[in-house]
């Protein structure tokens, strides 16, 4: 159920297991996208609920989340951190 993210490489995938098993896809790449927008990176978030194994794409409210790519993140505690290899 709910739309799931299109095909990507290069993107952060995180289990969150304190918030009901979710795995959290953010950013990649898609090549094929070139030939739609002019651009191969993704910006986009989407939450995989594992309990009801549902996509939720999520909606940026203030700002816009970056598109990136090949990068890596981890989490420490309540803060998660990321650091971009490419820009």
């Amino acid at each position: 159920m709910g739309q799931a993210p299109r095909p990507r490489f290069d993107h952060c995938a995180e289990f969150i297991s304190s918030h009901h098993g979710n795995l959290i896809i953010y950013g990649g790449r898609n090549d094929d996208l070139f030939e739609i927008s002019g651009r191969t990176s993704l910006g986009d978030i989407f939450v995989l609920n594992l309990n009801f194994m549902v996509w939720c794409n999520v909606k940026i409210i203030t700002g816009k989340s970056l598109e990136r790519f090949d990068f890596i993140s981890f989490q420490h505690g309540k803060i998660r951190l990321e650091h971009e290899l490419i820009s």
